[in-house]
């Protein structure tokens, strides 16, 4: 073989390479587009409340193009609302090893663990993302702090949830804007005062609370607890039938009614 034809075979098969490789770029690329049209519309079916519908779209896009972390973290909330956990986790980490830095992924895999009652591997989670060397710029850093907080009310450290319940509390008083996280904070604060025995301090919490959210049937059974607990059977009463006609046809209803007959002569 001559110099020359050496030369022309060598540039037709560098030729070839190259094709091949902006071939398998486009064809990615193109899978990449298709999976996201896919997962926008999940997002559309999610914010309607098809949540069905929503899981779908996403495994649709998923089977286009695997390694998409958003798609990943769509899917996990989804399986999360449909309350199968371990799904839930599963695409939750899958996102997490896809993009290492994804914070919301982080909480919603700490929220899925408490939801399975392993409280150790969501304190790990969630202890892991606050430590973070980009946790400074996360967008929501009251929300893993609230989920730290509820996970050791739920493994009975009251002293160790107050500690995260009010690095929260101190979020809110820097000015960011009140959302369910303010609500749901103030609630288990004033939860680890009543499982403490302290309903005084407790309703000093639950009273923050339907100052913002008047109609939430939770809370009433909490106030009425309280004051089961202080010896006001009176306002218990109140609270309790307050649960009722806010739940009418719920097991919290049921709940204040099996409590209301206790307190009844």
């Amino acid at each position: 073989m001559n110099t020359t034809y050496r030369a022309m075979v060598l540039l037709m098969v560098s030729g070839l390479l190259i094709f091949s490789g902006c071939a398998t770029k486009y064809k990615t690329e193109k899978a990449r587009k298709d999976a996201e049209a896919h997962r926008r519309l999940g997002d559309a079916y999610s914010r309607q409340g098809n949540i069905t519908r929503a899981l779908r779209a996403y495994l649709d896009a998923l089977a286009i193009y695997e390694p998409d972390p958003e798609t990943h973290y769509s899917l996990g909330l989804a399986y999360q609302q449909k309350e199968n956990y371990q799904k839930a986790i599963e695409h939750f980490e899958r996102a997490i090893e896809l993009k290492p830095d994804m914070g919301p992924a982080k909480n919603s895999l700490g929220v899925a663990y408490i939801k399975i009652q392993d409280y150790d591997r969501a304190i790990e989670v969630l202890q892991k993302l606050i430590e973070d060397q980009g946790f400074d710029i996360y967008l929501t850093p009251h929300y893993p702090k609230y989920n730290l907080g509820l996970v050791y009310y739920r493994k009975g450290e009251y002293e160790t949830a107050r500690k995260y319940l009010r690095e929260v509390s101190d979020y809110f008083a820097s000015g960011i804007p009140k959302d369910r996280i303010y609500v749901l904070h103030l609630r288990v604060f004033g939860l680890t005062y009543l499982d403490t025995g302290d309903p005084a301090e407790a309703l000093r919490y639950f009273d923050k609370v339907t100052a913002v959210a008047p109609r939430w049937p939770d809370i009433y059974l909490d106030i009425a607890r309280a004051h089961r607990m202080a010896g006001f059977k009176e306002m218990a009463m109140t609270n309790y039938r307050k649960v009722v006609e806010l739940a009418p046809d719920s097991t919290l209803a049921d709940t204040a009614n099996r409590e209301m007959a206790i307190l009844t002569p």
